[in-house]
């Protein structure tokens, strides 16, 4: 483009030089002013081009940008969503690690009432307090076999 400008300007300046060995006629000023207007006038084109292109370039820009902005906010209201889910997921994971350890904590105390009815000869469960909400209650001298919740034998 650059190279374009130049050979322009050239043309227009070989012609005046061409002009300038002659003499400082009427006729030879008239067409020196003739050419710096054509001059003019090609270069009020050329502005009226680039100004065109740098508009048309502005345009693109700006449709990029507000496609890169509409993606970006895609983008934080996904990361959002994941991170709503990944907490729900921590607190789940949370309740079920004390859920786990409640349930081993009741195996070893069912484990230790077991232990304990061998030495006895008798089985108790209900001395045991136990950390769940409900336990399987096995069978005793009344054959009686469920869940109990909440510490209710009915």
């Amino acid at each position: 483009m650059k190279h374009l400008l130049n050979e322009f300007k050239g043309l227009y300046e070989g012609k005046l030089r061409h002009l300038g060995n002659k003499d400082e006629s009427k006729d030879t000023l008239k067409m020196k002013v003739t050419i710096l207007q054509s001059y003019v006038n090609d270069l009020g084109d050329q502005n009226e081009a680039l100004i065109q292109m740098i508009e048309e370039l502005e345009k693109l820009a700006n449709e990029k940008i507000s496609n890169l902005d509409n993606r970006l906010q895609k983008a934080d209201q996904l990361l959002n969503e994941q991170k709503l889910k990944w907490e729900l997921s921590k607190e789940e994971t949370d309740r079920l690690r004390r859920e786990n350890l409640n349930v081993k904590i009741d195996l070893h105390t069912l484990v230790g009432a077991i232990q304990q009815s061998e030495t006895n000869e008798k089985f108790d469960d209900c001395a045991a307090k136990y950390k769940s909400n409900s336990i399987y209650k096995f069978a005793d001298n009344i054959t009686k076999v469920g869940w109990i919740l909440n510490n209710d034998e009915k």
